[in-house]
């Protein structure tokens, strides 16, 4: 049974949920106590999954993420949320989103 529970909490951190994409293992930081904890809190809905993204960019990287955003910095917000790989195409897509 230990064996179990252990490799699903280890599945539930390394997965991604949910609209943002989240990882489980970004619980702690969101508030949550587990990442089973997140994952069934996301698994309420759109609303719980929105508004764990935005407490992630809220709290993320000591809230740097938030202020790339906030000044408009959208290749920097995309590397921050996602990686380097696809960050500027990331970038293009939120830029023509906010139709900026």
């Amino acid at each position: 049974m230990h064996r179990t529970v252990t490799a699903r909490s280890f599945l539930i951190r390394s997965s991604s949920f949910g609209l943002g994409q989240l990882l489980g293992r970004h619980h702690k930081a969101l508030g949550y106590r587990t990442a089973a904890a997140m994952l069934e809190d996301a698994e309420r809905g759109e609303t719980a999954q929105i508004d764990q993204m935005l407490r992630f960019i809220e709290v993320d990287r000591a809230g740097a993420m938030l202020r790339a955003l906030q000044a408009g910095e959208l290749l920097q917000f995309a590397i921050y949320y996602n990686g380097a790989g696809q960050a500027q195409r990331y970038a293009t897509k939120i830029a023509r989103a906010a139709g900026v």
